[in-house]
């Protein structure tokens, strides 16, 4: 395979094993057991030698390279047609978030937070929260905050890294789709849950079995004999 650019024109050799195509330009090529970066012009970046080292952002593409002990090294920053943006060493491009136009790089330590220009905006010493709340997947943004962890810890900060709620929490999930998102769910050691609200360091009872979004105004609540209630954003029950 080669490429061709959007005049119809061959820009690469026929040496690619297999060619991958990306929205704004450029490819993701395949030959001789590396993967390239090949450019809206042809250029073929150094290789790599996995797959998902390559990412295509919509805003630049980012490489990942790994030393000989395949642990990640620097991460590089490239725009479409093959030019250097920003390099980062000691870091790996984990995760995006464009809704708030942010991305996150990971070190040992945290995070380089960058924009769509590949631009560092804050370095942020923290760790992201999963679904198990164990594995590190990067840090998720949205309306210019996420939750994350420090000494196994949960609190949320701004892409700044101002902390927004203390890090005082064993465990805490922002209940999304409820009013200016600015509500949270909390747990205790068996599982409780309670409510938490942004300007308001003090909880709601964590005695609720299950809370869930019910509407942008309204928290459903199922306690632990299994009925269910309606529930107010400031924490009080309605039904």
């Amino acid at each position: 395979y080669a490429l061709v650019d959007r005049k119809a024109e061959i820009v690469t050799p026929f040496i690619y094993d297999k060619i991958k195509l990306f929205n704004r330009g450029g490819a993701l090529a395949y030959r001789e057991g590396s993967y390239y970066f090949l450019s809206s012009t042809g250029k073929e970046i150094v290789p790599v030698y996995n797959e998902d080292d390559i990412k295509d952002t919509k805003y630049f593409i980012a490489v990942t390279y790994r030393n000989a002990e395949n642990r990640s090294d620097k991460v590089e920053l490239y725009s479409y047609d093959g030019k250097l943006i920003n390099t980062y060493k000691g870091y790996q491009m984990f995760h995006f978030t464009w809704d708030d136009k942010v991305a996150s790089i990971k070190n040992r330590d945290g995070y380089i937070m960058v924009d769509t220009l590949g631009n560092k905006i804050s370095e942020l010493n923290v760790r992201s929260v999963s679904a198990d709340g164990i594995l590190d997947y990067g840090l998720n943004f949205h309306n210019n905050k996420a939750v994350a962890r420090k000494s196994d810890r949960y609190g949320v900060i701004d892409v700044k890294g101002d902390i927004i709620i203390p890090f005082n929490y064993k465990r805490l999930d922002n209940l999304l789709g409820t009013e200016g998102e600015n509500v949270y769910v909390i747990r205790d050691e068996n599982f409780n849950e309670g409510l938490l609200m942004e300007g308001n360091p003090q909880p709601t009872s964590i005695k609720y079995k299950k809370l869930y979004c019910y509407s942008p105004f309204f928290i459903k609540g199922e306690g632990s004999d299994g009925r269910e209630g309606i529930i107010s954003l400031e924490g009080k029950e309605l039904t």
